[in-house]
């Protein structure tokens, strides 16, 4: 096996380690986001295992090569997560919009708790 084989060979299957043991732990990502890069690592590794393989996706969408197919698919699928990940920000900005509005609502009413008992001592 050349080096670049094994290179990708032995980074794919430490990332798939990583994964497993992140998911085992605890440390978790949304169940989705997992199962897409475990699919991910896992078409990389058939394809530096089994090159002839991207022939099939070359005819199958009519592509004039493996390495455009492979650009092709990268782009789509970096739009992908970029949805993903404005996605979640506006998620995460509804989520700290609601927490502001909760704090002020409450530190307010603390300062009319305070103003009450303020007025009944006096």
């Amino acid at each position: 096996m050349s080096f670049t084989i094994m290179f990708f060979l032995i980074l794919t299957v430490i990332t798939i380690f990583y994964i497993l043991f992140t998911i085992k732990t605890g440390l978790r990502i949304p169940i989705m986001i997992e199962i897409f890069f475990i699919i991910i690592f896992f078409s990389v590794l058939i394809i530096v295992l089994f090159p002839k393989t991207l022939n099939i996706f070359e005819d199958f969408f009519g592509v004039s090569s493996a390495l455009h197919f492979i650009i092709y698919l990268s782009i789509f699928l970096c739009y992908i997560l970029l949805f993903l990940l404005y996605k979640k920000s506006e998620e995460q900005r509804i989520e700290i919009t609601t927490i502001v509005r909760e704090i002020a609502f409450l530190e307010k009413r603390i300062r009319d708790l305070e103003k009450k008992s303020k007025n009944k001592k006096d």
